[in-house]
This record gives structure tokens, sequence and C-alpha cells, in this order.
């Protein structure tokens, strides 16, 4: 073989970790898909949240941030489909799920992650979730 197809052993590694870190990723996202529970989902959102405030404004970044979101809202979607099933009543995450779509469209319009509107669509997310969570605490 020609030696530059062949690589140097620690190119080898390099590629082996990245292998690693995709099936990770793969095997993350389809035990999220799968098994978590809405308040999983809710906790992995408002972390990412909290992330975002870090972002710079590029459309690479801009990009990220829909799509893990979009995903992040599936997700939601998928635990709450489950947790219909022993009794959780829907009507209770309809604005935690209106304020992910306001911040979704808003994101694609701005198509900056640290627009003001973009910032106050991810507020009302955190609102609606600390919202939710605080209604909870008070049955």
């Amino acid at each position: 073989m020609d030696a530059e197809f062949t690589g140097s052993m620690s190119d080898r590694s390099y590629f082996d970790r990245l292998e690693t870190a995709e099936c990770r990723l793969r095997r993350l996202r389809y035990e999220a898909e799968h098994s978590w529970t809405p308040g999983q989902a809710l906790g992995e959102i408002l972390d990412y949240l909290d992330r975002i405030e870090g972002f710079t404004d590029s459309n690479f970044a801009t990009f990220c941030v829909q799509k893990r979101m979009q995903w992040l809202t599936e997700v939601l979607h998928a635990g709450l489909q489950r947790a219909l099933a022993i009794g959780l009543d829907a009507e209770r995450l309809k604005g935690v799920f209106d304020a992910l779509s306001r911040h979704d469209v808003v994101l694609n319009t701005e198509q900056a992650v640290t627009a003001p509107s973009v910032k106050d669509a991810r507020d009302l997310i955190r609102f609606e979730i600390s919202y939710l969570t605080s209604s909870k605490q008070e049955r």
C-alpha cells in the first residue's frame, strides 16, 4: 500500500477516537429517543440553553443550535408519548412546546444565536419549564 493512504499510527489512533466518539453519540441519541423521560429531556434542554449563551454568531453556530434544539424537541415528544401511557397530561407541556417552536421560528428568521429576539425566545423556554416544574412542586 502507498504510504500516503496508510497514515501513521497516530493518525489511526485519532480516527479510532473519532469513531468511538461517533459511536457514543449514536448510542446516546438512540437511548434518548427511546428511553428518556420528559424530565430528562427538559433537563437537557435547560443545560443546552445555558451552553448557547456562550456561543458567538456564525451560520454554523446557528445551524448547530437549531438542529440540536429540534432533536431535543423530538426527544421530548417521544418521552411525552411514553409518559401518556402512564397518565401524564400532555396539555401541561403545551407551553414548553409552543416556546420551543417559537425559538425555532425566530432562530430561523434571525439567523443569529445572539439576536435579542432569539435570547427572548430562550428565556421563554426557561420560563415555561420553570413554571411547569414549580406547578408540579405545588401539588
